[in-house]
């Protein structure tokens, strides 16, 4: 069921991330992917006629974008925390995720005002604290039963697996959902986002019409047309409420 697929042909391998950032601004996608950046021992521009190896800067992250990823990595980690012997048990775990804030943060290179990003990981830590309270073990609003993670055959969770397509000669296109869940009785797939409670509303509205969902159900689809898959299920998650 939905098992990882990664092809072995040599082509080019591009994401949603790749192609919608050239969709929204040509520009930085040539500066992010394309830009060459071979220098010579003088610190003179390579010569144009060897080949570069590098090419693409490298683009510093906002702190919204760290906070999104820290977050992101912690509903992972706690999401994986309740699978025992190929069931989801909704027994949560929110110590794991908490440490995967703090370990996330700690990997933050980009030059962000330490008292800014010390503020940040607080905020995800309290953040991901209601929403364990919220909606984890014993919540008024507990997702479980209702909202399974679903197990492959050897019973492990199916959480942040790459799969791949051909999706023109030369070019391979990889996605990554978040989760496999089962809702009630539902297969989907689970997309977690984080937003500010300004944005939260576009954001539902905007995920019917993202590229992101429909190349996912397109890939899955696509490699498996025997499974059956009811769609994306977005979890969006509001970061600055009262």
């Amino acid at each position: 069921m939905f098992e990882p697929i990664h092809l072995a042909d040599g082509g080019s391998r591009v994401g949603n991330s790749y192609l919608s950032e050239f969709e929204v601004c040509p520009r930085r996608w040539f500066y992010q992917y394309a830009f060459p950046t071979g220098l010579r021992e003088d610190g003179r521009l390579h010569d144009p006629s060897q080949p570069v190896q590098h090419v693409g800067l490298s683009m510093e992250r906002g702190l919204a974008l760290h906070a999104g990823t820290a977050f992101h990595n912690a509903i992972e980690t706690w999401l994986r925390s309740g699978c025992r012997d190929g069931e989801d048990t909704g027994e949560y775990q929110l110590d794991p995720a908490l440490d995967e804030i703090d370990l996330s943060f700690s990997r933050v290179r980009d030059p962000i005002d330490p008292l800014k990003l010390q503020k940040e990981r607080e905020d995800m830590r309290a953040l991901f604290t209601s929403y364990h309270e919220t909606f984890g073990p014993g919540g008024k609003l507990q997702d479980w039963p209702n909202i399974r993670v679903a197990c492959d055959d050897d019973g492990e969770p199916m959480l942040e697996r790459e799969y791949e397509i051909q999706l023109a000669p030369g070019y391979i296109f990889t996605c990554r959902p978040d989760a496999f869940i089962y809702e009630n009785t539902y297969l989907k797939v689970m997309e977690h986002k984080t937003s500010s409670v300004f944005y939260a509303k576009g954001k539902l509205l905007s995920m019917q019409f993202e590229t992101q969902p429909t190349a996912e159900l397109y890939t899955l689809t696509s490699l498996y047309p025997d499974q059956t898959l009811d769609g994306v299920l977005v979890n969006v998650v509001m970061k600055d409420r009262g």
